[in-house]
Order: structure tokens, then sequence, then C-alpha cells
């Protein structure tokens, strides 16, 4: 099944017409063709064909006229019979020719001037019964434009009044539009003026900008890189660098070198203040020994201070070890722990023989909490006392 061929409106009159006496090709081959599927195409109407669906469409955008006719010929100006008007046979208005005044009150106005002076629409025109009547001329301003269609005034201001309903209404609506219209005026004006000043400004304004500080580089350990802060704004960026071989493991090694300082340091700090605090702990016993002796509560009061002294001495000789031998060395049961714990003991004895029993039996205690804690921060533990050889076999 071929598709109709959409043409152009000089084509569809060169296929209806023909050149000379000589008939176009679709007229030859559409006449050869028994229907119109079979005929490429090609589809020829005869110019009455076509005059009759013209004037039949036409016609059915026109409104029905026929129902406000007017029959009587006698002019309602000057009141005498006549037989042919020009506002009688256009407008259906009884007027003879002799009393019309095309530049007075039987003026004509445009359709779109009527829509703006009288505020009509369309439907007032061509719908609300009885139908307005206009001439139809051609557009003065261009060819090209559509057909301009003419309206009595008189007409066109008796079908405002019954739409408005007086002409006082009339009157109002046309100010109150007005006044709308100026608002609307007024509000443009005052928006362009806001943006031209908005654009002034912006022109003139020189933006701030804000030129980062950034201090010293610092390294992240966890992360393997590094980073710098802004000190206006507290910004942060952070950074790679790309070393090379060489580059990379003199990084590392300053970087353990400084760990080991670092972890060195507070292993001392931690071994002073536990040789401290325990000293502190014996010299209170030795105050109060005398408080200590009379209950047994008091008793293994001092027993659970012998106790403290215990851990502060095992803590203190750890961190002295891990000074030396690193930070994943371990104290051992001998003999790191039995110094620690004779020490205690000794203390507890100076002021009670039971409360070195009971500095014994605690100090056991607490020696299982601290085991438990040293296993869950270090899970492997490593002896570095000495380098360690591998057997020759």
């Amino acid at each position: 099944m071929l598709l109709p061929i959409m043409r152009s409106k000089r084509g569809r009159i060169a296929a209806s017409s023909t050149i000379g006496s000589y008939p176009t090709v679709e007229e030859l081959y559409s006449a050869s063709q028994p229907s119109y599927s079979n005929a490429g195409g090609f589809f020829i109407e005869n110019d009455e064909q076509k005059f009759e669906s013209s004037s039949s469409s036409s016609s059915k955008r026109l409104p029905d006229f026929s129902s406000d006719s007017i029959t009587e010929t006698k002019c309602i100006e000057c009141s005498k019979e006549f037989d042919e008007s020009y506002l009688h046979s256009t407008f259906n208005y009884p007027v003879c020719d002799q009393c019309k005044e095309l530049k007075g009150k039987h003026s004509l106005i445009t359709r779109t001037r009527a829509k703006e002076l009288y505020l009509l629409k369309d439907c007032d025109f061509d719908l609300r019964a009885p139908p307005l009547r206009f001439a139809v001329r051609k557009n003065p301003h261009s060819a090209r434009y559509g057909d301009m269609k003419l309206y009595l005034t008189i007409q066109v201001e008796k079908r405002a009044t019954e739409v408005w309903g007086s002409v006082e209404e009339l009157e109002r609506q046309r100010q109150l539009r007005l006044r709308n219209r100026e608002k609307w005026k007024e509000k443009r004006y005052d928006n362009k003026m806001r943006n031209l000043r908005k654009q002034v400004q912006s022109a003139v304004r020189v933006p701030k900008t804000h030129q980062h500080n950034f201090g010293d580089e610092q390294f992240d350990e966890e992360n393997n890189s590094y980073f710098k802060h802004c000190v206006d704004c507290n910004f942060r960026i952070a950074y790679e660098k790309i070393f090379s071989l060489t580059e990379r493991r003199r990084v590392l090694r300053f970087t353990k070198q400084r760990n080991e300082v670092s972890g060195r340091m507070h292993n001392s700090l931690s071994a002073i203040l536990s040789i401290a605090l325990s000293a502190a702990v014996y010299i209170v016993m030795q105050c109060l020994a005398t408080a200590f002796g009379i209950s047994k509560v008091t008793t293994i009061l001092c027993g659970f201070a012998g106790a403290n002294i215990f851990v502060f001495i095992l803590t203190a000789i750890s961190n002295v070890e891990m000074h030396l031998y690193g930070k994943n060395y371990q104290a051992r049961f001998f003999p790191e722990v039995f110094i620690a714990m004779t020490a205690a003991a000794i203390a507890s004895l100076t002021v009670h023989r039971i409360c070195m029993t009971v500095c014994i039996i605690f100090s056991f205690v607490l020696l299982y909490f601290v085991n438990k804690v040293s296993l869950t921060k270090y899970s492997t533990a490593a002896n570095l006392a000495g380098p360690r050889r591998s057997k020759v076999k």
C-alpha cells in the first residue's frame, strides 16, 4: 500500500492543469488506474470539486445570520422607504444610503479595536445571539496578513451594553483595567531597574578572594599521606608524595626513628612516674603503720596498698626494659614479676606480717588483670632481650 504524497500548493495547481494541450503525467497515470490506492499516490480533483469544498468549509466557519434578518425597508433616520442600502445589506441595519455617515455614528471598527475599546470577547461577536454581522476587507498593513473584519460601531456599542449591563459599568471596568495595566507597567519597570541595579553593582563590586596560608607539612601515619592546615580558615588539604625507592626507604627510616624516640620518651616518663608513686605509697604505709595494725580491715587495706606497690614497680621495670629493648618487649615471671613481688612483700612486712600475706594474694589477682590487658594490646609476645641466632644445621 503506497502512502499518499503531500504536495505543495504549487504542485496541486500544476497537477490539475495541463501544459498547453497536453495532460500532465499525474492525470495520465491516474486515469489508467482503477482506484486511488493503485494510482501511485496521485489524486486529481476537478476545479468544481475544489470550489465546492472550499465554499462549504468557509460557510461552516461563518455564523448563521438568517435568524436576525430585518425585512423592513424603512429608514430609521429619515423614515423613508428604500429599495437597497449598503448598511442594510451588509450589517442588517435599516438606514438608507442618503442618511449613512461612515465617518460619524455609522463608522466601522475593526474586531481587534472593538475588543480593546468595549472589553468584548470573541464569543460576544460570534456566539451571543444575534451574532454581529461584519464586512471583510483586505488588511491595509500587509497583503500577507489575514482579512480584516469590520463591524458597525453602533451595533458594537449596543452589544457592549448588553454584556456589561450599562455604560457606567463599562466605563468602570475600563478604568479598572487601565489601573491594573498601569500597576503592571510600574511593577515591570521596577523589576527592570532592580535587575539593572544588581548588574551595575555586581560589575563594580570586586569579589574578595581568600588566599590560603598553609602551615608546616605533617605526615599521617594511618593513611600514609601528608596534609596541611590553613592558618586562617582551618582548611585541610591531604596529598601523597611519589618517592623513589631510596627516598621511600629514607622516609620510612626517619618515621621509624621518630616513633622510637617518642616511644622511649613515653616509657621513660612512665617509669619515673611509677617509681614516684610506689615511693609515695611506701611512705604513707610507714607513716600509718600503727593505724594499719589496729583492726583486720586496716590490715587488709595495708596489704592492698602493698599490692599497688607491686604493680607500680612492675610497670617501672617493664618501661625500662621497653626503653632498652623495644616497644614489643614483655616482662616475664622471672625475674621481673619475682623482683616486683619480693619488693612489695618486704614493704608490707615492715608494717605487719599479715599485710605481707594479703599483699601477695592481691598481687596475684592484679597480675591476672595486667596479663589480660597485655595480651589484648600485644597479641603476639616477643622477647627482644637479645638477638636470636638461627641454628646452623
